[in-house]
């Protein structure tokens, strides 16, 4: 059943209709409903997918989606999207990647499949027209973009306030709202760097899928792009890198990491750079990586009140923290 707190999808009845329509005989099933997006698993003759109803705020995803689909990109899984409406329908992917490769049943076999996803990643990046990007609505959080998302979530001061963001205390909120001038130091240089482009922002492994017994990287698939942005793309690291950390029980300096991390770089390196000129970008993109995932929760929640209302406020106050701390050190 569906929840009073849905968020405002566009008639959801005749959404549901769509996907009948595109599956003849399907029956769907309510799953969920957030801010930013309402999901039904749908089973079809066809087998199992996924229908998924974009708020207003987070609508560019089906286009995003076909976008990728229609350059060929093996990393998307089957989608149909509607025309008008931002609805999609995702066909079942296998298992998440937490669940299928597990570092601890067999840890080369772990390290080896998210080097090689990632590099398909750099891959795919490095392919997508940014200006085909554009056109989908995709979020600019771009180097010279980043002093503008800054200056509108400090113009919604509530983001930081206790009843969002318990965890902050005054000397927490001071060094945000005073950490304008360090960051447009480093958005400046970030802008010297690798052009902005596709940049997934939520890539972990809850959200790379596995179809096949032997685990094969070179097809597994990537799920969920509505946190995407077009952005410096090494700022994907922050959260992949963070979240393999946690998974993996590491240090954030571990070679294991430092692995992975190469393994993505190596496609950036076709114009000759060296690898100290990379590292540059990949510290300045995740000193400032934060400020684009803050600006993704503003961007899924809407507003301070919708943020308190679903208890997922203190995302937004998170990011800057560590905002504000990356830019101190940096």
């Amino acid at each position: 059943m569906r929840t009073s707190a849905t968020p405002e999808v566009e008639d959801a009845t005749t959404a549901l209709g769509w996907a009948q329509q595109e599956l003849p005989g399907a029956v769907s099933t309510w799953l969920r409903a957030r801010p930013w997006a309402e999901v039904w698993s749908v089973t079809a003759p066809s087998g199992r997918w996924w229908l998924k109803a974009n708020s207003v705020a987070t609508g560019y995803e089906p286009r995003l989606l076909q976008l990728l689909a229609d350059l060929g990109s093996p990393l998307i899984p089957a989608v149909r999207v509607h025309p008008d409406q931002p609805w999609s329908l995702v066909a079942d992917a296998g298992r998440p990647a937490h669940e299928a490769v597990r570092r601890a049943a067999d840890p080369v076999a772990a390290l080896d499949f998210w080097c090689v996803l990632l590099a398909r990643y750099a891959e795919l990046q490095r392919a997508v027209p940014a200006e085909q990007l554009r056109g989908t609505g995709l979020p600019d959080a771009s180097a010279t973009a980043l002093p503008t998302l800054l200056a509108e979530l400090l113009s919604e001061p509530d983001w930081l306030a206790p009843a969002l963001a318990p965890d902050l205390d005054d000397a927490d909120r001071a060094r945000i709202r005073g950490c304008g001038p360090k960051l447009r130091e480093a958005a400046a240089a970030l802008a010297d760097g690798m052009p902005a482009t596709l940049q997934h922002d939520d890539l972990h492994d809850a959200n790379v899928f596995v179809s096949t017994p032997d685990l094969e990287p070179a097809r597994a698939v990537v799920i969920d792009w509505g946190d995407a942005s077009l952005s410096h793309p090494f700022g994907t690291l922050l959260v992949t890198l963070r979240a393999l950390a946690s998974a993996w029980g590491l240090a954030p300096e571990d070679p294991q990491l430092a692995q992975v991390r190469a393994a993505y770089l190596e496609v950036w390196r076709t114009g000759g750079e060296s690898p100290a000129e990379l590292d540059r970008e990949v510290a300045l993109a995740l000193r400032t990586g934060p400020l684009v995932r803050a600006a993704s929760w503003r961007r899924a929640l809407g507003t301070p009140q919708a943020g308190l209302a679903w208890g997922m406020g203190a995302g937004t106050a998170h990011w800057l923290r560590r905002l504000a701390d990356g830019l101190a050190v940096g």
